[in-house]
Order: C-alpha cells, then sequence, then structure tokens
C-alpha cells in the first residue's frame, strides 16, 4: 500500500503484482520526477527467490552479486 507522499492510490485497472506496483495521483499529489515513494510492504522477501541473480549497485559502482 502506498505510504508517503500522501494522495497516491493503487492503479485498479492494471491491478497489484509482487514485483512492481502502478499508482496513481492527481496534480494535487506533492510528487515530482525522481522523487521516492514508500510502500507498506504486503508480502515477505521470499518472493525473490523467484528472480535470478541480484546485482548490487552502489553508487555508480557494482559492488557484488548475490
Amino acid at each position: 500500500m502506498p505510504l508517503s507522499p500522501e494522495g497516491l492510490v493503487l492503479n485498479t485497472l492494471y491491478g497489484r503484482s509482487t514485483n512492481q506496483e502502478m499508482m496513481n495521483g492527481t496534480e494535487h499529489t506533492d510528487i515530482d520526477v525522481d522523487d521516492y515513494v514508500f510502500l507498506r510492504p504486503t508480502q515477505s522477501e521470499s518472493v525473490m527467490l523467484q528472480f535470478g541473480d541480484l546485482f548490487v549497485i552502489r553508487g555508480n559502482e557494482f559492488v557484488g552479486m548475490y
């Protein structure tokens, strides 16, 4: 569920997904390009095991793969 910024709502047309989320707001929602959106997770991290290798990037530098 969207937590911050206030005013975002889940998109009912595309529905929920375990690895991505489409949200909507209005012109009154206090958000801009490159802003962060915070979600309250509803599923554990176990879903990550269904994907391939994870690449860790810190800044612009590759630091590892898991």
